[in-house]
């Protein structure tokens, strides 16, 4: 383990990167805020989108504010919100935290095996290119 390079240890461990894993904790943290499983506000941190009915994705978008200062990009209620939105409806309607947290690895784990299947040539006709471009998106993964 000691000669392997970052990301292979991570690979061998069956690890997401802390990147991944500091992104989790947010969305988690988003999620028992939004769906008020905790008893903060979520007015203060987040503003719903206004009309959730006429667009893509799930019920609990958040509107995205444009920030100028990195100070504020980088904040709790800033720079997770782009995540959050492309989260399916399955994975924000989890009944409990526990859900959710199954819910989105499982729904990662999902998007990077179509993605793998994708780039190695196998199974290029099953996925098809919404698939792929939601894959890249989620991961943030440019192929």
């Amino acid at each position: 383990m000691k000669n392997l390079s970052y990301s292979q240890r991570l690979s061998k461990l069956e690890l997401y990167s802390l990147e991944r894993r500091r992104l989790r904790g947010d969305l988690i943290e988003m999620y028992t805020i939004l769906t008020g499983k905790e008893d903060v506000n979520c007015q203060h941190f987040f503003q719903p989108a206004r009309d959730c009915y006429g667009l893509r994705g799930h019920s609990l978008k958040i509107f995205v504010h444009r920030s100028r200062l990195n100070c504020r990009k980088y904040f709790f209620s800033q720079r997770s919100v782009g995540e959050w939105n492309r989260l399916p409806q399955e994975v924000v309607d989890a009944p409990s935290v526990n859900a959710f947290k199954n819910r989105l690895d499982h729904f990662w784990t999902d998007v990077s095996t179509w993605l793998a299947a994708w780039r190695s040539g196998n199974g290029v006709g099953r996925i098809n290119e919404v698939t792929l471009r939601r894959a890249r998106l989620v991961l943030g993964w440019v192929t």
